[in-house]
């Protein structure tokens, strides 16, 4: 297994694992997918340097993925890394994938000196292995999120 930059020749196979995380979601499968804004979106994390997007790679089959950006608090200007996007198949799951692309993630956010690190679970999908995960690299709950939908 390999963890790798997203690639432009990444990015078919990267959209197709967006993808399938929107299609598991109980939450974001209402909403339908734009070919074109998953393509920008991703052609936007691998070129933008506030931004990344790293893949996990066995062999040349893509099996899982991380979003993110860095900016600032909106009162100050110490920065913050917020992860938008964090996907493993499920076949891959449960092999230190998830943990592998976090670590990757968090090194890059480091380099740029970020203060905090954002970690998300908003789309609906059971969230205990996940949240222990979280927890077991430090991170600690802060809040929640809510939705209304028309």
């Amino acid at each position: 297994m390999k963890i790798t930059e997203l690639g432009i020749t990444d990015i078919p196979k990267a959209f197709a694992l967006c993808t399938k995380f929107n299609s598991e979601s109980p939450v974001l499968s209402v909403y339908k997918v734009s070919a074109l804004k998953g393509i920008q979106t991703l052609l936007n994390h691998a070129a933008d340097t506030s931004k990344c997007a790293f893949v996990a790679k066995d062999g040349d089959r893509l099996v899982g993925i991380i979003l993110g950006e860095v900016g600032e608090f909106i009162f100050n200007h110490e920065k913050v890394l917020q992860e938008r996007l964090l996907f493993v198949e499920k076949d891959y799951r449960s092999k230190k994938i998830g943990l592998e692309l976090l670590k990757t993630f968090i090194s890059w956010g480091e380099s740029l000196n970020v203060t905090d690190v954002w970690l998300n679970i908003t789309s609906g999908m059971k969230h205990t292995r996940v949240s222990k995960l979280f927890k077991t690299m430090g991170f600690e709950s802060i809040g929640t999120q809510w939705r209304r939908r028309k």
